[in-house]
């Protein structure tokens, strides 16, 4: 028999709602944002405050089945989204329909655990860029008398990269963290409206 889930709330550093973790989520996006006007390239402190961002977006939802669980609103909140939710894993489903919130699935999980099952795992998804280091011998007149190759290298860029899908493209992260925020805020709005908050 399973044992039920415990309350974890006493060790979370202060977060303990739903809406605490969506302050935590603009903080760390307003945060991504600032870094992001550096000049360093790769700009590290840009992506591990994008990494926490689309950690938080995408936790969010184990935080929203939590309080729906405790609360017994799975059929009220079915019925304030017009969507058939019963439990987190349906609400995950309807999560990854938004471009935002699957590429921060891929990279919260990435990062959480470095390996994915291939039930998560979402082919040609990236976050790096693909480069080259080359030099050259000049001779005592100047020209270039060989080229030399290195290993190929990768980089950390602040896109995502979709080589395959329906969603193939290059997308900059910023957008697809506010459509992961605009898609929270429209939820738990909605949510909060119906309970009269």
């Amino acid at each position: 028999m399973a044992k039920a889930p415990v309350d974890a709330r006493d060790r979370t550093l202060g977060l303990y709602s739903i809406d605490d973790l969506y302050k935590k989520l603009l903080w760390e996006f307003g945060e991504f944002e600032r870094l992001s006007q550096g000049d360093l390239s790769p700009n590290l402190p840009a992506c591990y405050m994008a990494q926490n961002a689309a950690a938080t977006a995408w936790h969010m939802g184990d935080w929203l089945s939590a309080e729906i669980d405790a609360l017994g609103l799975w059929v009220s909140v079915s019925t304030l989204t017009g969507r058939s939710l019963k439990r987190r894993q349906d609400l995950q489903s309807w999560m990854r329909e938004n471009l935002g919130l699957l590429a921060c699935e891929q990279i919260a999980d990435a990062t959480k655990h470095a390996q994915l099952f291939a039930w998560v795992h979402l082919p040609g998804f990236s976050t790096e860029t693909k480069f080259y280091n080359f030099y050259g011998e000049v001779d005592a007149g100047g020209v270039v008398t060989a080229v030399h190759h290195y290993e190929e290298a990768t980089t950390p860029i602040p896109k995502v990269v979709l080589m395959e899908g329906t969603h193939r493209g290059i997308y900059e992260l910023a957008p697809l963290l506010e459509s992961s925020i605009s898609w929270w805020n429209d939820l738990l709005g909605t949510i909060r409206y119906s309970q009269g908050k």
